[in-house]
């Protein structure tokens, strides 16, 4: 998978969960840990991407920027993860 067909996939299941809370569907719980799952997946590819390993490069400043952004993905993704289970949990 791509990053961003990984991250759509991410996307799309974080919003089908909200819809399903937002309109009391009696299936939000299965369509949160599908969310969860997607979420997971999308950490785990994150997680593996080279630009969080340290770099000898000359390129530091390019390096250092990929690595922000990938940081970033995955701060977005453990918060909405948090999130959905928080939710899960209150229901």
């Amino acid at each position: 998978m791509t990053d961003e067909e990984i991250q759509l996939r991410a996307q799309s299941s974080l919003q089908e969960f909200e819809d399903a809370v937002e309109n009391l569907a009696p299936n939000y719980a299965e369509l949160g840990q599908q969310a969860i799952i997607a979420l997971d997946e999308f950490i785990g590819y994150w997680n593996k991407r080279p630009e969080l390993e340290e770099s000898d490069s000359a390129s530091e400043e390019t390096d250092s920027d990929m690595r922000k952004y990938v940081e970033r993905q995955l701060e977005w993704a453990q918060y909405e993860k948090d999130r959905v289970l928080a939710q899960l949990s209150k229901k």
